[in-house]
């Protein structure tokens, strides 16, 4: 009997853990959404990519951190907070593979809780002393533009499933956020171009008169 209510105690115990955890999620993602919607109303991208870096260091407590929007030649525009491109751009799991590479082609977060360098010579690549690892893409349907490194939990210890499941949905909206800012800033090009049309269109049309008077000899 002793045996029956212990038991019985213990999954009450574990129901109310589960239900707090599940309350603690909601909680987070409510709070990612709102963050998202400050993330798409931002439409300059030099302003975007700070915010999403300051959001997820502070997010999953993180000490360092960068953000990278990828092009064909591997980088477009980079904001790093302590974490140098010199060091991201060589980091790589065992078997040798680019973490951006991997991040690509997963196009799943990854959490490393053991760095390797590409080469040894790590000189001149700062002085930070990586313990641990969390990347996320930043994706769009299916399409990575871009990522969020991370570098070291605070305080010490390792990034666990719940800062994977937060910085994948931060990486989420950050990409519709630098989509949107990107077709902003195309939008507002195609508005300066069309007014310099119209204005040099209305400085012919003065120069220009409407019809020409033609005189007998």
């Amino acid at each position: 009997m002793d045996d029956l209510l212990k038991t019985d105690e213990s999954l009450r115990k574990r129901v109310v853990q589960l239900e707090d955890k599940l309350d603690d999620q909601v909680t987070k993602i409510l709070d990612l959404s709102r963050l998202g919607a400050v993330f798409t109303s931002i439409m300059d991208l030099k302003m975007v990519l700070p915010t999403v870096m300051e959001t997820a260091l502070d997010i999953v407590k993180g000490e360092v951190g960068e953000i990278v929007i990828f092009d064909l030649n591997g980088r477009q525009e980079s904001v790093s907070w302590g974490l140098s491109p010199k060091i991201t751009d060589r980091l790589h799991i065992k078997t040798g593979e680019k973490i951006y590479e991997i991040i690509k082609q997963t196009k799943e977060p990854l959490i490393i809780d053991h760095v390797n360098f590409k080469g040894d010579n790590l000189s001149g690549v700062g002085s930070v002393n990586i313990e641990s690892l969390l990347i996320a893409p930043l994706k769009t349907q299916d399409k990575v533009i871009g990522a969020i490194t991370i570098a070291n939990k605070k305080p010490a210890g390792n990034f666990d499933d719940d800062d994977k499941f937060a910085l994948d949905v931060l990486g989420s909206f950050a990409a519709v956020a630098v989509l949107n800012a990107n077709l902003h800033q195309e939008a507002l090009k195609k508005q300066k171009i069309e007014h310099e049309l119209e204005l040099a269109q209305q400085v012919q049309r003065t120069l220009m008169p409407e019809q020409v008077n033609t005189f007998e000899g």
